[in-house]
C-alpha cells in the first residue's frame, strides 16, 4: 500500500518532465538564412555535422571519378596470312588498332557509365593515363576495318570475317580487383561529418550576416538534441526534484499537483518566448517563485526555483550562466519575500529584485549590460510581481485560497464575525483569545504557520454564536443541559462546528480557516453526555455523540485542536497551580496521540513534547495567581 502510494505521487512529476521534454524548444528559430543574427552564439558542448546521404553520394562519385579502372596491357601475335596485299592490309590494320589498346565491348560498355574520365593502363608494369574516350572496343575495331574494306576490297568482305574475328582480340584487360580495392581504400578517407565544431567555438556574432554554411551549424546546434535526449536528460532531474521533497516529507499531494502545474506552464510559456526570439532575461520564474513562495514552505519554493532553472538552462541550449542567472534571480526573490506582509509590500521586491537582477547579470557575462538587457529585466520583474499580485486576488476571491495576506486581513479583533462572538458569548471569546496565543506560541516552537494558527484559533470556535447558552465558558450558574436529554445536548453542542463552517463561508474566510474549524474537535466523543447515555440505554449509538471530523490533516490543525482541549480543561480546574496544570496537559495530549487524532498530521512525538513545553509555560503565566497589593 504504502509502494503504491509513493507510485501515485511521482505520476505527477513524470508527467510533467514528459510534457517539459515535449516542449524543448529551438532556441535559434529567431536565426534566418542571410540576414543579421541577433545574438552571440557559441558551440554549448562539442558536434560533429554528418553530411547527408546526397553530399555523402556526391563526394563518393567524385572520390571515384578520380580513382581510374585498371587495364593491364597484354602482347598477343596475329595468325600467319596469306602473303597477299589483301591479308598485308588486314595484318597491318588490326596491329595499328592493337597497339591503341582494344577493350571487350562489355567492358567498353562499363566503361562509358564509369564516372572517371580515364583509364590506368599498366604495361609491362609500367603505369600510364589514358582518356577513356580514346579506347575502342572490339566491335568499334571491327567495323571499322569492315567499313574500309568496302572501299579497297569490296568484293573479299565474306572472305576475310572469320579471319577478323579470329584475329581482333582485347588486349586491355580490365582488372576489376585492383579497381575495386583502389576506390574502397578512397571511399574511406571520406570524412562524414561537415563541420566539427569545438565546444566554446564561436559560430557566428551579434549583427554578422548568416551565410550557408553558418545556417548549417545552428541548425545542427538542435538537431543534435531530439526527444529521446531530452527526455533522458530531463526525468532524472524531475525524479530528484521528487525524492528530495518526499524525502523531507514537506509536500501534501495537493502541493505536488501545485508544484508540477506551475513547472510545466513555466516550460511550456517559455518554449513559446525563445521560439519568438526572447531574451532569457525575459523570464517568469519571478512570477512562480513569488506566487508559490506565498502558499508554500521556502525549502520546497528553492526546490522548485532550482529545477525550473536548471530546466530553462537546458532550453537554451545547455547554457549553465542561464541557470544560474535565474536560480540567482528566483532564490532572491523567494527569501524577500519573506519580509512582506501586506500585498502593496510586493513593491519592494521590484525595487531590490530589478537592480539585483542586472547586477546578476553583468558579473556572470563579464560586461555591462546593454540597454536591451537592462529592458526586458525591468520589463519582465516588473510584469511578474504585477502578475502575482493579481494572480493572488483571483485566487483568494474564487478559490478561498489561504494566504498570509488574507490571513492579516482578517487577524484583526475588530473582525465583524469577532465582534459578535465578544457581544455574544464572552466567555467562548475569551478561551479563543488564549486559544490562539497557545497555538501561536506551539507553532512557532515545531515550525508550523504560526500565523494561520493564530487566526485559526480565533474563529475555531464562531459557530457558537447561535446558542452560546449551551457551552459552560458562556453560562453563570444555570446550565440549559440539565433540562434534556442527552442526545439533545449531544446534537446543540455538535452544531457549533457546522455552523461554524457555515458562518466561514458565509463571511468569506479563507479554507485554511474553515478546515481548523471544521477539524478542531476531530471525530471526537463528546464523553459527558455519552456516559449519561449509556446509563439509561446500553445500546444507544455512538455515533450520535461523534463529531462529524475530520481529524487534523496538517500541523496547524492539530496544534489548535490540541490548544483547544487543553485551555478548555484547564479552565474548567478549580486549582490552577503549575502542577495541576502540567499533569492535565499532558494527559489531554497523550490521549490526543494515543487515540490516534493526530496520525494524519506531520506532528511527532518530539514536537508533542515540544507543544506540552510551550502549554504549561504559556497556561502557567496566563492563570498564575496574583499578588493583593491592597
Amino acid at each position: 500500500m504504502k509502494l503504491m502510494k509513493k507510485i501515485v505521487n511521482y505520476i505527477p512529476f513524470l508527467v510533467s518532465a514528459i510534457v517539459c521534454s515535449i516542449f524543448v524548444p529551438n532556441p535559434y528559430s529567431s536565426i534566418k538564412l542571410n540576414q543579421k543574427s541577433n545574438i552571440d552564439i557559441y558551440a554549448p558542448y562539442d558536434i560533429q555535422v554528418k553530411k547527408s546521404a546526397s553530399e555523402i553520394k556526391a563526394e563518393s562519385l567524385k572520390v571515384i571519378s578520380e580513382i581510374y579502372p585498371v587495364f593491364i596491357y597484354e602482347d598477343y601475335s596475329i595468325k600467319n596470312v596469306l602473303n597477299s596485299p589483301l591479308y598485308e592490309f588486314l595484318k597491318e590494320e588490326i596491329q595499328k588498332f592493337a597497339k591503341v589498346g582494344i577493350v571487350s565491348d562489355e567492358d567498353y560498355r562499363f566503361l562509358q557509365n564509369d564516372p572517371a574520365e580515364k583509364i590506368a593502363i599498366y604495361i609491362q608494369g609500367e603505369l600510364f593515363e589514358k582518356n577513356k574516350n580514346s579506347i575502342l572496343s572490339f566491335s568499334m575495331v571491327y567495323d571499322t576495318i569492315i567499313s574500309k574494306l568496302k572501299l579497297i576490297y569490296p568484293d573479299s568482305i565474306e572472305k576475310v570475317k572469320i579471319f577478323l574475328l579470329e584475329n581482333i582480340k582485347s588486349n586491355l584487360k580490365f582488372d576489376s580487383r585492383l579497381t575495386n580495392l583502389n576506390r574502397e581504400s578512397a571511399l574511406k578517407t571520406i570524412d562524414i561529418y561537415k563541420y566539427k565544431i569545438k565546444k566554446g567555438e564561436l559560430i557566428v556574432k551579434r549583427d554578422e550576416i548568416v551565410d550557408k554554411e553558418i545556417f548549417e551549424k545552428i541548425k545542427a546546434l538542435y538537431q543534435n538534441r531530439n526527444f529521446v535526449f531530452s527526455l533522458l536528460l530531463i526525468i532524472p532531474i524531475f525524479f530528484i526534484w521528487a525524492s528530495i521533497n518526499f524525502y523531507k516529507k514537506d509536500l501534501s499531494f495537493q502541493n505536488v499537483i501545485l508544484l508540477n502545474f506551475s513547472i510545466t506552464l513555466f516550460c511550456i510559456v517559455h518554449s513559446f518566448l525563445i521560439t519568438f526570439g526572447f531574451s532569457y532575461t525575459f523570464n517568469t520564474l519571478v512570477f512562480f517563485s513569488l506566487l508559490l513562495s506565498f502558499l508554500i514552505s521556502k525549502p520546497v519554493c528553492i526546490n522548485f526555483a532550482t529545477t525550473s532553472s536548471i530546466i530553462l538552462g537546458i532550453y537554451y541550449n545547455m547554457d549553465f550562466l542561464v541557470f544560474i542567472w535565474t536560480l540567482l534571480v528566483s532564490i532572491a526573490t523567494i527569501l524577500l519575500s519573506g519580509m512582506i506582509n501586506r500585498r502593496y509590500e510586493i513593491v519592494i521586491i521590484a525595487v531590490i529584485i530589478i537592480p539585483v537582477s542586472i547586477f546578476f547579470q553583468g558579473i556572470l557575462r563579464y560586461q555591462i549590460p546593454t540597454l536591451n538587457e537592462i529592458i526586458w529585466i525591468t520589463t519582465s520583474v516588473s510584469f511578474s510581481l504585477l502578475l502575482a499580485i493579481l494572480m493572488l486576488l483571483v485566487l483568494e476571491r474564487f478559490t478561498r485560497l489561504t494566504t498570509k495576506f488574507n490571513l492579516l486581513d482578517i487577524a484583526s479583533l475588530e473582525h465583524k464575525l469577532i465582534e459578535m462572538l465578544r457581544e455574544k458569548a464572552p466567555g467562548t471569546y475569551n478561551h479563543s483569545i488564549n486559544v490562539s496565543i497557545l497555538a501561536q506560541e506551539a507553532a512557532e516552537e515545531v515550525g508550523a504557520d504560526a500565523l494561520l494558527c493564530k487566526v485559526g484559533a480565533y474563529f475555531h470556535d464562531i459557530g457558537k454564536i447561535k446558542n452560546p447558552q449551551y457551552f459552560v465558558e458562556n453560562q453563570i450558574g444555570y446550565n440549559p443541559h440539565d433540562e434534556l436529554e442527552p442526545e439533545e445536548s449531544a446534537k446543540i453542542i455538535i452544531e457549533h462546528v457546522i455552523e461554524g463552517v457555515k458562518l466561514a463561508k458565509k463571511y468569506g474566510l479563507p479554507n485554511g480557516i474553515i478546515d481548523i474549524i471544521r477539524t478542531h474537535h476531530g471525530n471526537t466523543i463528546l464523553e459527558p453526555f455519552y456516559k449519561k447515555a449509556i446509563a439509561k440505554n446500553p445500546n444507544i449509538d455512538k455515533k450520535i455523540f461523534q463529531y462529524p471530523g475530520p481529524n487534523p490533516r496538517n500541523k496547524e490543525e492539530g496544534i489548535v485542536m490540541l490548544a483547544d482541549a487543553v485551555e478548555a480543561a484547564v479552565r474548567s480546574l478549580k486549582e490552577k497551580d503549575k502542577e495541576s496544570i502540567k499533569k492535565i496537559v499532558k494527559t489531554i495530549l497523550n490521549t490526543k496521540w494515543e487515540g490516534g487524532y493526530l496520525e494524519n498530521t506531520d506532528l511527532k512525538r518530539k514536537d508533542l513534547e515540544k507543544i506540552e513545553e510551550v502549554f504549561i509555560k504559556v497556561l502557567d503565566s496566563i492563570y498564575h495567581p496574583r499578588i493583593a497589593y491592597d
